[in-house]
């Protein structure tokens, strides 16, 4: 473990420690219910699975599992007061939620290719590492919106939409790649599915295009709602909320920061965070706001 890793997570583990958090709360009782249950009913139906049981056994089996395991889990998780906010402050939080994922997605491999083990092995334990990803997903995005409610319940210095500059459209990239896709699949075999695949990615492609330069106002991605991304100035760094999901960035990961007549630019470590400064009311205090932080 890095020197940087092992400040980070002392100081973590200082801020949870000075904070008084409760018992976790029923959403997230439900939530690392869930995730038991699904990693308990991967295990008894590829086990099951593995000796021979018929689709019928392992159908039955799979809801008891289930059932079992969210009841294991919530009152594990009740007791454990302050869990949400330490598995939130971890740096790759997300490698706990995708752990027994990642061990189905392995049987399931090898289940694959070992025609002894049958094809019931490699069906099941593939269902169980998608559920249970899914599931381990969940809990651990609420984990870290958990954690940065209980370090940010002060006001906010400043707050603005999140307008991001000189990043690559999605429609962009989901367009190139149905192209790539369907033209690949034409190259080898041509069939309307591939021509679809080209045409609908090219489509998107056109009208991404027009919707930027021939077409603007046709469509304004002014409009705030809950899905928004914004920015917000804490004492403990910046929060990016969107939707339902919250990220903190401390500011001891902030290298510094940059304003420009159309961007505020945050300097990172791994990438930089480029706002459009159109919704920020006072940049300049923005800036000077995150450049003291820095600092400090």
């Amino acid at each position: 473990m890095s020197a940087e890793m092992e400040t980070y997570e002392s100081q973590s583990a200082v801020d949870i420690d000075a904070l008084e958090v409760d018992e976790p709360d029923i959403g997230f009782q439900v939530g690392v219910g869930v995730f038991c249950g699904t990693v308990l009913a991967g295990i008894v139906t590829t086990m099951l699975a593995a000796a021979g049981a018929d689709v019928a056994t392992l159908f039955g089996s799979f809801p008891t599992a289930v059932t079992g395991g969210i009841l294991v889990g919530a009152i594990l998780s009740r007791r454990a007061r302050g869990f949400p906010e330490r598995l939130g402050a971890r740096r790759f939080r997300v490698l706990y939620g995708l752990g027994p994922a990642a061990v189905f997605a392995v049987v399931a491999a090898v289940g694959a290719f070992t025609p002894a083990l049958g094809s019931g092995v490699a069906v099941a334990s593939l269902l169980s590492a998608v559920v249970s990803a899914l599931a381990g997903l969940l809990v651990v995005t609420m984990a870290r919106n958990r954690y940065v409610d209980a370090i940010t319940t002060d006001e906010p210095v400043a707050i603005w939409r999140l307008e991001r500059v000189g990043v690559l459209r999605w429609e962009y990239a989901l367009g190139g790649a149905f192209v790539v896709f369907g033209a690949v699949q034409l190259y080898w075999g041509t069939n309307r599915r591939a021509a679809a695949w080209f045409g609908y990615g090219a489509l998107l492609l056109v009208l991404t295009a027009g919707q930027d330069r021939w077409f603007d106002g046709w469509y304004s991605e002014d409009t705030t709602n809950a899905f928004t991304p914004d920015l917000a100035v804490h004492d403990a760094g910046l929060v990016k909320s969107q939707g339902r999901t919250k990220t903190l960035v401390p500011w001891s990961e902030i290298r510094g920061v940059e304003l420009t007549d159309d961007e505020l630019v945050i300097e990172r470590r791994l990438w930089n965070v480029r706002c459009g400064t159109d919704p920020i009311d006072d940049p300049k205090a923005v800036y000077e706001t995150i450049e003291a932080r820095c600092r400090e």
